[in-house]
């Protein structure tokens, strides 16, 4: 549950958005370029701390969490940034590797190189495992993300736009994987401007605009509503799908 605001620099980004998402619902967040889509999933995930209010995990107000709090926290969770943010230094094997060398610094190498080779061989790149983060494409980039986040099957998943740069048929993959995460009923928060997605995934839909909440609810109730603001806003969404 969040129920906070936000200011940068002095500029409101979040105003007064108060938010509940329920464990193992998928929630979709729609928005327009600079709506507050991306700050409002790191505020969620705890990557971005608010300036007023407050985000609770499990009743617990994560901005008064004790260092072993917040990471037991973020265990549980995994998250895919809309430019990838990979480790430029490493490797892609230890891209994947460092999740599972965090969450159990003992796991041994070779338990470790079997997750990382069943994730990989999901999207057939085991092949790029030893180059760096700037020899492969911006698509790869995004999905090796994704994987990354995968690695500790955590329960809570936040998803900046997942399938953006990534070919047809990749999306496609990813599109099941992800659906078959919902069966398996974790927690899915997800910003994204792909429409058939969040149509086969979301049990809720959040639409915000200029860092507010202008409504939430069903796919088609806010696909298909009458109110003049709500079409305009999603008229400009699939403009820049």
């Amino acid at each position: 549950m969040i129920d906070s605001s936000l200011i940068l620099e002095g500029e409101t980004v979040l105003d007064k958005v108060n938010l509940n998402i329920n464990s193992g619902s998928t929630t979709v967040i729609f928005g327009r370029s600079g709506s507050g889509k991306s700050t409002l999933l790191k505020c969620l995930a705890g990557l971005i701390k608010i300036s007023d209010g407050q985000v609770l995990f499990n009743n617990d107000n994560i901005l008064k969490m004790n260092e072993k709090h917040y990471f037991a926290m973020q265990a549980q969770s995994g998250f895919v940034f809309q430019d990838a943010a990979l480790w430029s230094n490493r490797s892609i094997y230890d891209n994947l590797a460092i999740p599972l060398q965090v969450l159990d610094p003992f796991m041994d190498k070779k338990s470790i190189d079997k997750r990382i080779r069943s994730a990989v061989n999901m999207f057939n790149l085991k092949d790029n495992l030893m180059v760096r983060p700037s020899a492969i494409s911006a698509g790869e980039k995004k999905i090796i993300s994704f994987l990354r986040a995968m690695m500790t099957d955590p329960e809570i998943l936040f998803l900046d736009e997942p399938t953006t740069s990534i070919d047809k048929k990749n999306v496609s993959r990813l599109n099941a994987i992800i659906k078959e995460l919902k069966k398996r009923q974790k927690t899915i928060i997800t910003v994204t401007h792909d429409f058939l997605l969040a149509k086969s995934i979301a049990d809720n839909i959040i639409l915000i605009d200029e860092g507010r909440i202008i409504k939430s609810g069903s796919f088609d109730s806010i696909i298909y509503s009458e109110d003049e603001e709500i079409i305009n806003i999603i008229e400009e969404i699939k403009g820049q799908v």
